[in-house]
């Protein structure tokens, strides 16, 4: 027979619980911040004059769009992100190399990584307080 009592067991379920929440919310940040990397990457690679590329929220905040691309300056670079080919390394290649997913808009994208977060924007991206715009950069560091 087990010493726990109903209470305690119901406290451990509880603990469980939270702690695989909370693990959820890590790996959905985590893949977020990785498929906007993968963005980045891309759009930085075909626009080099391009630092950033700005998020909208629309509809009382609860829309978001991927909008223009700017320069260092804040400068309009490029209006359509466009298209961006995902490339992953897979451990099923038997060259054990780069393998081209697919190709996909790059808005598509970064709603997708948004919509996965499902949290802060601020968590994600940049964001300017004076106009309340969110940006993602498209260079690391």
């Amino acid at each position: 027979m087990s010493s726990a009592t109903p209470r305690s067991r119901t406290a451990d379920a509880g603990t469980a619980l939270h702690s695989a929440e909370e693990a959820l919310r890590r790996a959905r940040r985590t893949y977020a911040r990785r498929l906007l990397g993968l963005v980045a990457d891309a759009l930085a690679e075909r626009h080099p004059e391009a630092v950033r590329l700005d998020v909208r929220t629309v509809v009382d905040g609860r829309e978001h769009v991927a909008d223009v691309l700017r320069d260092a300056r804040g400068e309009y670079v490029w209006g359509d992100p466009g298209r961006v080919v995902v490339v992953r390394e897979t451990a099923d290649d038997a060259l054990g190399g780069p393998v081209t997913v697919a190709v996909h808009d790059a808005r598509d994208l970064v709603l997708r990584a948004l919509e996965v977060h499902d949290g802060p924007l601020e968590e994600l991206l940049r964001h300017d307080p004076a106009d309340g715009t969110h940006w993602m950069p498209l260079r690391r560091g």
